[in-house]
């Protein structure tokens, strides 16, 4: 998904939006987010994902938001936090030339939030602070249906599918979580996604491999060996650079 975020196109479309807005989301105040919010935007990722995603983790990977490196927008609801948005700038290339871009990473609405003016306020918000910023484009890729059609419904455009390759570590987890089953059947899978984990580890001892795979933190391993191989393999391919940083 990708949309322009030129104020030449947004400009008088954002006025009028937000204009409508307003009146229904009164209430609602947002602001980029600052170094001091990432504990708080841990905690709002966590808590609509089964990963542990500590204060370290998203300190990480929002630069703890150094200048240029790194952008989100916090809405709030009376002082709580009803929804979050955050950007990644980049640098696109296309046909020869490079585009300042922007990478949406990440976005979340309190569930209480999800059928007000929220969603779209935040994402205009969001759109025009990139402009701003000086981002020539802002881009994504969406893997749920109902939130690619939300977001084409805002002004985005599909540009193409990217296929992808899974394989569920945790099937009855992601069936129920994906079918929105609730919390009683995503607890309840634990028992058969423990069982088949099991089995793949029972059934990796059994098969011989000519390599092997060792864990490592990130800021053991050297980014720059890694791009460097994936350069050369794969140069062709590539339309964002690749820098260590990335990995």
């Amino acid at each position: 998904m990708i949309a322009p975020a030129s104020r030449r196109l947004w400009g008088a479309r954002l006025t009028d939006e937000l204009q409508r807005m307003i009146s229904t989301t009164s209430n609602i105040s947002i602001r980029p987010a600052v170094s001091s919010d990432v504990p708080r935007i841990a905690e709002m990722m966590r808590s609509v994902s089964d990963r542990d995603h500590s204060v370290e983790a998203v300190r990480i990977m929002t630069g703890d938001f150094a200048t240029g490196e790194f952008y989100a927008w916090l809405a709030f609801a009376d002082e709580e936090p009803v929804g979050v948005t955050m950007l990644e700038p980049c640098v696109l290339q296309h046909r020869g030339t490079q585009k300042k871009a922007g990478y949406w990473r990440y976005l979340w609405v309190r569930p209480d939030q999800r059928r007000t003016a929220l969603y779209p306020r935040l994402v205009f918000t969001m759109f025009s602070a990139a402009a701003n910023l000086g981002i020539q484009v802002v881009y994504g890729a969406i893997r749920r249906p109902e939130v690619a059609a939300g977001h084409i419904a805002l002004g985005m455009q599909k540009v193409g599918e990217i296929p992808v390759l899974a394989k569920p570590l945790s099937p009855a987890g992601l069936f129920s979580k994906f079918h929105h089953l609730g919390s009683v059947f995503t607890r309840l899978s634990t028992v058969p996604d423990f069982a088949y984990r099991q089995y793949l580890s029972a059934k990796r001892r059994t098969t011989k491999s000519t390599y092997t795979a060792l864990d490592h933190a990130s800021t053991i391993v050297h980014a720059q060996a890694v791009v460097s191989t994936l350069r050369g393999s794969y140069q062709s391919n590539f339309r964002r650079p690749i820098k260590p940083e990335y990995s």
